[in-house]
């Protein structure tokens, strides 16, 4: 059983994006997609001289979604938008299954909440 088996799919919009320039990052290309979607309260942990910073929100997408293919299976920098509400994608990793951890079953993004504006050209 995936992610995808246990929680409902919503609609999001991954942001492919040109970094930097005036305006900051800002949208080269978007692709509509399916995935789990949480939001995330962005609390501060502190674990045994260690501190996290949780996400503002986290998404598992599919490991055949076809931007991933563009970017060489790594997205951190680009955006999402969920809901009316950009994200850059700050962390990455992979989720595995099947009897020996070795099927690709999703990617879980970290996200956080960001300003993006379009393409300035």
């Amino acid at each position: 059983m995936t992610v995808f088996d246990s929680f409902v799919s919503t609609d999001y919009t991954f942001l492919r994006l040109n970094k930097g320039g005036l305006l900051g990052n800002s949208i080269n290309t978007s692709y509509a997609a399916l995935g789990v979607f949480k939001e995330r309260d962005g609390e501060n942990q502190f674990n045994q001289n260690m501190t996290t910073v949780d996400s503002d929100a986290t998404l598992h997408i599919r490991p055949d979604e076809p931007y991933l293919n563009l970017l060489d299976f790594n997205v951190v920098g680009h955006g999402i938008s969920h809901s009316g509400q950009d994200y850059r994608i700050v962390g990455q990793t992979t989720g595995r299954g099947g009897i020996n951890f070795d099927i690709i079953e999703h990617y879980r993004l970290t996200l956080r909440r960001e300003q993006l504006v379009e393409n300035e050209s």
